[in-house]
């Protein structure tokens, strides 16, 4: 029996993969497990939005060009969508197209990264790996997807600059944040295309660049600038204002640590109905425990990275430029915080493969302590999303098609909310913002506030146009409309949801 365990000992320790056995056997389960965590996962509006634009498009063209370019992401996720849309248009789609990204993801990761069995399993079980970037649809998937491919290419003898900068391109062209990513981690993968010389007189310090370096360093500038250009929308995105760099304060660092504290010690509740925002509702009842704790976390990083302090640096760099979008751009959420890990997964990637021998305890012990900390996120949001609704669109939608609803003219509002009903039922609606008829919201500027008087005297208009009943449908309940016009409600989902604001009401309004 102690042989046994001896031996189960050595394999689950075992960070040198000679062939794939524990790599399918691994993967085939993280599949299955993402397969069930989406059987049970409604798409809320972030997630079936973006299929909603790939799904329009007049082509991958007009994913350049169109109504993406409002959206403040580049076309790389969209184009991925695209796709997908080729196969299906119905909403499964968009979650087959993320497990198979994810998988793909897992695939690499526990085939070539030089970390023990028992760590793979860990963060692959992690909130952010098991369901934040995975189970939740969105393009940051296809961010660790590249990551994945980049560290993967990686080998200190073998330049292969032309292929690294391809996938790191690629990885740009999935969000601000993995443009980040890509930036930090490319001096680190192309190391060895080329040597850094220290001259007498003139400019001290001088590069010497392989020809392939240079080709693919024009190709990685190349995607990357496309990839800022295609980001910037032309209309300032509701979300995300402008710039404003008369923020970055010294009074913002400790903010900046906390959430580089929830995103890696994340704490979550097993009850109630916070999707995200309950990681930090353990930390803030500690105040001198988080406080530490954002000092010290920082620092367990960079002494993981240890002795690649060059690493650490590109790691510190990272972060810092996160933090000055999160600050001067766009507050952002656990799902853009969380790029620090993956920055962090990936530097520790490539120190391993450039120094398979050298041994750092301390880097066990990091991932140990964030891998209980994220299992326990993930154990959380998954008995959630399970029991309850992530969002009542989908409900809607069905009540929708069932009661054989779907010819009526849609009025909806407010248009980034009611978009997962619209999605899921695949057909266009009236906005009272815009007046303009869509299947989903465009974030232009050319809209009016929203008010539920003005969505009820938009349907009231509807109604007396087509000269017969319309649907009117909104995340709130709505006021009546007045005399010669009796509106009734129909439907409304559950009052328990995950996603915030996507409850929905359903009203039949009649001259």
């Amino acid at each position: 029996m102690k042989a046994w365990l001896r031996r189960a000992a050595r394999h689950a320790a075992e960070d040198n993969e000679t062939d794939w056995r524990f790599t399918v056997v691994t993967s085939l389960a993280y599949a299955a497990l993402l397969a069930f965590c989406h059987a049970h996962h409604e798409l809320w509006r972030d997630e079936i939005h973006a299929w909603s634009v790939a799904r329009l498009a007049g082509g991958f063209g007009d994913l350049v060009t169109g109504d993406r370019i409002y959206e403040g992401h580049p076309p790389g996720w969209f184009w991925y969508l695209r796709l997908w849309t080729y196969l299906t248009e119905r909403p499964w789609g968009l979650h087959v197209a993320t497990v198979v990204a994810a998988t793909g993801a897992a695939v690499l990761f526990a085939r070539f990264a030089p970390v023990p069995r028992y760590l793979k399993v860990l963060l692959l079980c992690s909130y952010l790996f098991g369901f934040e970037y995975t189970v939740m649809s969105r393009n940051y998937v296809l961010g660790w997807f590249f990551v994945t491919v980049a560290c993967s290419l990686f080998h200190p003898l073998k330049s292969r600059p032309i292929l690294l900068s391809l996938a790191l391109g690629m990885l740009a062209l999935t969000s601000a944040y993995g443009a980040i990513v890509a930036v930090c981690l490319y001096p680190v993968l192309l190391r060895a295309s080329y040597s850094v010389e220290f001259r007498r007189g003139g400019f001290p310090l001088h590069v010497v660049a392989t020809r392939r370096l240079s080709a693919g360093a024009a190709l990685f500038a190349a995607l990357l600038v496309f990839s800022y250009v295609s980001t910037i929308p032309p209309d300032p995105n509701p979300f995300a204002g402008e710039w404003d760099f008369s923020y970055l304060r010294a009074r913002e660092v400790i903010p900046s640590l906390e959430r580089l504290l929830y995103a890696v010690l994340p704490v979550r509740s097993f009850v109630g109905t916070g999707a995200w925002q309950d990681f930090a509702v353990f930390w803030i009842e500690h105040d001198t425990l988080r406080l530490v704790a954002c000092l010290v976390v920082p620092v367990l990083l960079c002494l993981a990275l240890a002795p690649a302090w060059e690493h650490a640096g590109c790691l510190v760099l990272g972060v810092g430029l996160m933090n000055i979008v999160q600050i001067a751009r766009y507050f952002g959420s656990v799902r853009h915080w969380g790029h620090a890990v993956i920055l962090f997964v990936a530097l520790y990637w490539v120190s391993r493969t450039a120094r398979p021998r050298v041994a750092n305890g301390v880097a066990i012990g990091v991932f140990l302590l964030m891998g209980a900390f994220q299992v326990e996120s993930f154990a959380a949001i998954v008995k959630k999303d399970r029991k309850l609704a992530f969002s009542g669109g989908k409900e809607t939608a069905d009540y929708v098609e069932r009661a054989g609803l779907r010819a009526l003219p849609l009025v909806a509002g407010p248009d980034y909310f009611i978009v997962t009903v619209t999605g899921y039922l695949r057909r266009t609606y009236v906005s009272s913002e815009t007046e303009e008829i869509n299947e989903t919201v465009v974030f232009h500027g050319r809209r009016r506030p929203f008010t539920s008087a003005g969505l009820v005297a938009r349907a009231v208009k509807e109604a007396r146009h087509s000269g017969g009943p319309v649907l009117v449908l909104s995340n709130a309940e709505l006021p009546p409309p007045g005399r010669k016009m009796t509106m009734t409600l129909l439907f409304t989902s559950s009052a328990r949801n995950l996603a915030d604001n996507e409850r929905y009401f359903l009203y039949r309004l009649s001259p």
